[in-house]
């Protein structure tokens, strides 16, 4: 996220500890420091006692501003937080979410959640699809400040995550800060539109909370596995038993293949074995042929504008 400092806190001595905290993130790649008046930064009490312990505060300004140069490039960091009441001098904060220096310094002390079914499968689901399409800006934060910005969690199962969610919801209250959560579910549907119920119960907690959410358009994740990927799974000798069943599922029109549960078709544990299929199986290209409606892109553009 983007990160400014409003003139009210640059001017209260008891806001200067929190200040410190929210400088450690910054200094660790996790959000950026926008500064719009550098001069009314630097004149300020914090900015000084900082500065006179050393000199990243000023390395750091440097790169923050060289940043700042080139905002449109940005793939991440679309979210702002001003810390204060007033506002950051100079500059007008659309859609911005102004948190005093206390709550601040929690919030942006917490990674972006992303609540799923099972953070083993699904996580790695998401690591791939981000990985290949969440571009370079994404790519180099993220080997940068791995699950100090972002981490999966689950509870037990599509129908745990309503409570999971309550949970949640109830811990950001207790620490007086909005919550940082964005739920991802498979459809567990047999058909296109279709919802299972328990899904549709997660879909009216997610609307009830406004909380970001992605329904996955095919069944479940395991049918994103791309063509290449299985038949390369399949290939190997210690899976002759399953090329027949591979087969069967590659031969499929799209609507049948979309939906069809690849558990019971291949075997229960497929997508865990081909997780462990090379990297370059797992290509944006590979991945598009089994997308079609550009899905990926969407939710890959919707985990990003949280981050």
């Amino acid at each position: 996220m983007r990160v400014r400092f409003g003139t009210d806190v640059l001017q209260d001595p008891a806001a200067e500890r929190y200040l410190d905290w929210i400088m450690t993130r910054l200094d660790r790649g996790v959000h950026i420091w926008e500064i719009p008046d550098p001069d009314q930064m630097e004149a300020s009490g914090w900015y000084q006692r900082v500065a006179r312990e050393g000199n990243y505060i000023q390395l750091l300004m440097e790169k923050s501003a060289e940043m700042g140069a080139y905002p449109a490039n940005r793939q991440i960091h679309s979210r702002c937080i001003v810390v204060g009441e007033n506002g950051a001098p100079g500059r007008e904060e659309e859609n911005a979410t102004f948190l005093p220096a206390e709550p601040a310094a929690c919030y942006l002390d917490k990674p972006l959640s992303i609540l799923v079914e099972n953070k083993f499968s699904d996580g790695k689901f998401l690591k791939i699809i981000l990985k290949a399409y969440g571009g370079d800006d994404f790519n180099e934060w993220y080997e940068q400040v791995d699950d100090q910005g972002l981490t999966y969690i689950s509870g037990g199962g599509v129908t745990d995550l309503p409570n999971h969610i309550d949970d949640q919801m109830a811990k950001a209250s207790e620490d007086g800060i909005p919550l940082r959560l964005v739920v991802l579910t498979d459809r567990d549907s047999d058909k296109p539109g279709g919802l299972s119920n328990q899904v549709g119960k997660v879909v009216a907690c997610c609307k009830e909370h406004q909380i970001v959410y992605h329904v996955l358009i095919k069944r479940a994740i395991e049918n994103y596995i791309p063509d290449e990927t299985l038949e390369a799974w399949a290939l190997q000798p210690s899976n002759h038993q399953s090329r027949e069943k591979v087969e069967t599922v590659l031969d499929m029109e799209p609507g049948e293949r979309d939906f069809v549960d690849m558990k019971s078709a291949i075997e229960r544990k497929i997508f865990k074995k081909i997780m462990e299929q090379p990297a370059d199986l797992w290509t944006k290209d590979n991945l598009v042929l089994r997308d079609g409606a550009e899905e990926l892109d969407q939710l890959v553009e919707l985990i990003l504008k949280e981050v």
